[in-house]
């Protein structure tokens, strides 16, 4: 279904490319939207929502969506049992960090310069080589899994 002009406490369903590639499952791209400028149509901000499947908050932009769920997607997507591909040590992703403290993922650098970009107007001030389950803190720090060392890569002027 299209995008209704406000989505707020609706169901919707992301690009499958804004998902890490082993997290792209029909289930893991529902989220309910739960607040921001971006749940109304004639705004480009954020919205916030919550992942259907793990309960986890996310930030996203409308442009990141395909559209609302319905009732009958719901049940299929989340009757889908597929396993999320187990974590292998030797696989990484790339975390870009933005001047203004936003940050985003790829599978790629360009990749998580794109969807940075998306986010936010401010130049990129890093991009670091992570493992897909790493995170940033609230004081901004970086986790790694045991044995995994972060790797920053140069980033041109101008990001």
């Amino acid at each position: 279904m299209p995008l209704s002009p406000d989505i707020n406490g609706k169901v919707v369903v992301l690009r499958h490319t804004w998902l890490n590639m082993r997290m792209q499952l029909p289930r893991l791209q529902l989220v309910k939207a739960t607040g921001g400028f971006g749940c109304k149509a004639d705004s480009g901000g954020k919205v916030f929502g919550r992942f259907i499947a793990s309960g986890e908050d996310t930030t996203f932009r409308r442009t990141d969506l395909i559209g609302e769920a319905s009732t009958e997607l719901i049940e299929q997507a989340m009757a889908d049992t597929t396993p999320i591909t187990p974590i292998n040590a030797s696989l990484r992703e790339y975390l870009a960090i933005a001047k203004d403290g936003e940050q985003a993922r790829g599978d790629t650098i360009e990749q998580a310069k794109e969807r940075l970009h998306r986010i936010t107007r401010s130049a990129v001030i890093a991009v670091y080589q992570i493992h897909p389950e790493s995170f940033v803190t609230d004081l901004g720090f970086i986790t790694y899994p045991e044995g995994i060392k972060p790797v920053e890569i140069q980033v041109r002027k101008g990001g």
